[in-house]
């Protein structure tokens, strides 16, 4: 009777094992399988929309393009992929490839960002654009240091101009300078080549980014490569080179308009 009582022990202790390892088994497989997949941008993009920080909702953004740029990869690589999920993907990496500054503080005006994103489609209005343009827009405008910029041009341009009598007779008036006068105003001519350097950065990515920005605004965008503190391999991105202060500050104005005007000048070797 004690035998039989063992026995019955013993197979009880080798089932539940054997169903104890079944279960590891299974859930092992299911998180291996989860730690593989790849994030949808739809799904990162709705969690960013959650986030209250404006400094976390940048770094979620210049995540996003990651993300959107990862899964574009899977779904060129899956054996049936969705082509709303693929186009989605690209028109989400497209609206976020302005988004090229790592530091917070030297981010992208919504000015700028509302111009390059209708400039990048030759549309008038967001209504022209693919709709993930108007949420990514929207998303920044929490962001960015002017979200009422749009409502300070618009009162602007209802502005009645004033023009005043003084100008009016001025237009009239002749004026003639000596030859003296004349020299004081005449420049000479700068024969130095400037490069403009719009940023260096640590990140291979974010250099990328701001250089694929500066050449869809046809820049002259060149990429050094050099060596900062503690043997730190940096990658500049810079634009010319302009001959004279004139082009250079041509060069700078554009910039600014662009959103950035945190730049310096070099001198290109002769």
């Amino acid at each position: 009777m004690n035998n039989l009582r063992r026995s019955g022990e013993k197979y009880m202790t080798k089932h539940i094992l054997s169903v104890c390892l079944i279960v590891c088994v299974f859930f092992l497989g299911c998180s291996q399988q989860e730690s593989n997949k790849i994030s949808h941008p739809r799904l990162e993009f709705d969690r960013i929309k959650q986030l209250s920080d404006p400094k976390d909702i940048y770094k979620g953004l210049l995540r996003l393009w990651d993300v959107s740029v990862s899964y574009k990869e899977h779904m060129l690589q899956s054996e049936s992929p969705s082509r709303d999920d693929f186009l989605f993907a690209v028109e989400l990496g497209s609206a976020l490839a302005y988004f090229s500054v790592d530091k917070f503080e030297d981010r992208i005006s919504c000015n700028s960002l509302h111009t390059l994103l209708l400039d990048s489609h030759k549309a008038e209005s967001f209504d022209e654009l693919p709709a993930v343009y108007t949420e990514v827009y929207q998303t920044y405008k929490r962001v960015c240091d002017d979200p009422t910029w749009e409502q300070a041009y618009a009162a602007y341009l209802q502005q009645v101009p004033v023009r005043f009598t003084f100008y009016d007779e001025l237009e009239k008036q002749k004026f003639e300078l000596s030859k003296a006068n004349k020299k004081v105003y005449e420049s000479k001519e700068d024969k130095q080549a400037y490069y403009v350097v719009v940023g260096t950065f640590k990140s291979d990515a974010a250099a990328s980014r701001l250089a694929i920005s500066l050449m869809q605004e046809d820049l002259p965008v060149m990429t050094a490569t050099l060596m900062g503190k503690n043997d730190v391999e940096l990658e500049r991105i810079q634009i010319g080179p302009y001959i004279g202060k004139r082009r250079v500050n041509a060069a700078q104005n554009q910039l600014a308009a662009l959103g950035y005007a945190d730049v310096y000048l070099i001198h290109a070797p002769k």
